[in-house]
């Protein structure tokens, strides 16, 4: 790998300068050019014809055609004059042209015009230049660069197969031989195969390394077993904690996703078919939804941090409203708090009229942690939220501040806040611990926007907790326009309306706290493109074929129990083979697919319908437990119309499917 990276770096830099660099430069030159010619082509015509008309030798005219005959840069021609206010073609070129209306199509055309002005005459000559004749000059210009790249590659190949037989390999196997010679192995054959000197230097001193092991093997042979078996048995056990962590953090994802699809998307289900008469059952079915959706919560904490920690915060700086930010703030407040003894004030000063370009997603992912670790910690009294904005220069500054009455801090755990799974022995909201991941990525989140977290708090009198974000630029528009170009977004979370409340208020606000978070993930807008195209997928007017390819059995379960509330034909396959057999052998109106399955994944089978020409329209839905926006992309990429992300209840499942719903006759 070490020896490949650098020849990799020099394929990829030269691929991109031999394959989009030079050909863009050469387009540009090359268009420039034909421009060129065409404007040339037309300030000649245009001269030429004024002459020939104002000076009555229309003998010229067919010289013309001669002259454009020979101009390189031009297909079509077309002379216009001006007669009694209307254009009456003059002449064309070629002749024999019949498609002169083609040449206002500037998809077909390069086009240029010059106007045609004289004492006697006006008008405009139209000159063409077929973009289809271009492309076949640009193509002819950039061979170069692709037989170049061609040969770069073959090149690079013939020099790393060269230098793997002739040093990588028998470095390799030196370093093979020294590391089993020191786990002790010393009845292995030492190779003695290398081309050069020095390599051949090296095997020999690697064989009399082992003949000197071995004859002090038999001096230490107890202490040596009693040595060895000590430390296998240590660097196993670190061995297995640390790709047991590896693991953990980097399969957490599918592995803690997709038995939580099915908890979440059971006790959903259930609680559709529990009626609201049953008083305990209900209790009961709140209390494990609150619990899984406060794993589920933890997870994406964890996910979030890990993700932050190694690949930084992403910040997608747009133009929005501080009045909306305000108003979706206070809305998050109300929901927190309802049914709360705890009093929730939003206090915003100074110009919440103004328009700042920054990103609202993270500033609001940022007061959601605050105002939720406030309302932990916080059983009585008040929580307030202080918005302080101001212009500054060209740009703004907005202060926040978040006061509550709650069990406040010791000065050492203000010292440790925002450090991982770091909190007060103390500390825990109705019997569940806190984590100090929530406070970890707000101050991911500040650092990335430049500021930081300031900590006051009194321990028993409650705390305060402030940052500065500035704004480099404010937008000229007013705050109005933008809440009618994205009216969506009027609320935090819209599908916490659509959740099933459990009876405990307790329960109530960890349900909606964790759909908030869950949502973020899943993207159940339905766009316009999307309800267009289901016109053409249902083939039956009164229900919906579908085919769920899944190998866990509970997953085909809860799916299937959905779909049974929903007027869709549904068929399962167990695997990627069997259901693309079934889709070739039965036309589906859509395909939903896991991405994890043995032996071939989603990823085959979505490549294996976009090679049939016949199931090309098919629209096929990923489902999978990974739910890294880089994996969701990637997965958009390879063909699949959308992706869902485990777990999934049954109303965001509905929501996905509404297109298709919709079309079908009850």
């Amino acid at each position: 790998m070490r020896v490949s990276a650098p020849f990799l770096a020099v394929l990829v830099i030269t691929a991109f300068l031999l394959l989009w660099v030079v050909p863009g430069r050469q387009e540009q030159a090359l268009l420039e050019t034909t421009r060129s010619e065409m404007e040339g082509a037309a300030l000649s015509v245009a001269l030429s014809v004024a002459t020939a008309i104002e000076e009555e030798r229309l003998d010229i005219l067919p010289s013309i055609n001669n002259y454009l005959a020979r101009a390189s840069g031009v297909s079509r021609v077309a002379v216009y004059l001006e007669e009694d206010g209307e254009e009456v073609l003059l002449l064309s070129f070629p002749a024999e042209a019949d498609d002169l209306n083609s040449l206002e199509n500037r998809d077909q055309f390069l086009i240029e015009e010059q106007p045609l002005r004289g004492l006697f005459v006006a008008g405009r000559v139209v000159v063409g230049f077929s973009r289809e004749d271009f492309r076949e000059r640009l193509n002819t210009l950039v061979f170069p660069s692709y037989l170049a790249f061609l040969g770069l590659v073959l090149l690079q190949a013939v020099i790393l197969g060269i230098v793997r037989r002739n040093v990588v390999n028998p470095v390799t196997q030196s370093i093979a031989t020294a590391s089993r010679l020191s786990e002790g192995d010393l009845e292995l054959e030492v190779p003695s195969d290398a081309v050069s000197d020095e390599l051949r230097s090296l095997q020999q001193a690697l064989e009399q390394l082992r003949v000197n092991l071995s004859n002090q093997r038999s001096e230490n042979q107890e202490l040596l077993q009693s040595l060895e078996l000590r430390v296998e048995e240590r660097t196993e056990a670190l061995s297995k904690a640390l790709n047991a962590k590896n693991e953990l953090l980097a399969n957490v994802s599918h592995e803690l996703r997709t038995p939580l699809h099915g908890i979440i998307a059971s006790l959903d289900l259930l609680s559709l078919s529990i009626s609201s008469e049953q008083f305990e059952a209900r209790d009961y079915l709140g209390h494990a939804t609150a619990s899984s959706e406060t794993l589920l919560r933890l997870i994406n904490q964890i996910l979030e941090f890990q993700t932050n920690e190694a690949e930084g915060v992403s910040l997608n700086a747009e133009a929005f409203s501080l009045d909306q930010f305000v108003k979706k703030i206070e809305r998050m407040g109300v929901r927190l708090f309802r049914g709360s003894a705890v009093n929730f004030v939003v206090d915003a000063q100074g110009h919440s009229d103004l328009v700042p370009e920054g990103d609202e997603h993270r500033l609001l992912q940022v007061m959601s942690n605050l105002i939720t670790n406030a309302r932990k910690y916080t059983e009585s009294g008040e929580v307030r939220v202080i918005l302080n904005a101001r212009r500054e220069g060209q740009g703004a500054v907005l202060e926040v501040v978040v006061k509550d009455t709650g069990i406040g801090m010791s000065e050492q755990l203000v010292s440790q806040l925002g450090e991982p799974f770091v909190r007060g022995a103390t500390q825990r909201w109705q019997g569940e611990a806190a984590t100090g991941l929530g406070l970890s990525i707000v101050k991911q989140l500040l650092v990335s926007m430049g500021s930081g977290l300031l900590v006051e708090s009194t321990e028993g009198l409650g705390s305060r907790l402030a940052f500065t974000v500035a704004f480099e630029r404010t937008s000229e528009r007013r705050h109005e326009e933008l809440v009618e170009e994205r009216p969506g977004e009027s609320e935090v979370d819209p599908s916490a309306r659509q959740s099933h409340q459990p009876l405990q208020d307790l329960d109530s606000r960890a349900s909606v706290e964790a759909r908030e978070i869950r949502n973020r993930d899943i993207d159940a807008t339905v766009t316009e493109s999307s309800i267009q195209s289901a016109k053409v997928l249902i083939s039956n007017p009164s229900v919906i074929t579908m085919l769920y390819v899944e190998d866990t059995a509970l997953n085909r379960t809860v799916m299937k129990a959905m779909m049974a509330k929903l007027p869709i034909a549904l068929d399962m396959a167990e695997s990627a083979q069997e259901g693309f057999r079934m889709i070739r052998s039965k036309p589906y109106d859509l395909v939903i697919s896991d991405i994890q399955m043995p032996d071939f994944t989603g990823l085959d089978l979505i490549e294996w319908i976009r090679a049939e020409p016949d199931l090309s329209d098919l629209r096929v839905f990923a489902f999978t437990a990974n739910a890294d926006k880089d994996a969701i992309e990637r997965y958009r990429q390879a063909g699949f119309e959308t992706v869902l992300t485990k777990p999934l209840t049954f109303d965001q499942l509905r929501g996905k499917l509404t297109p298709w719903l919709e079309r079908v006759q009850p």
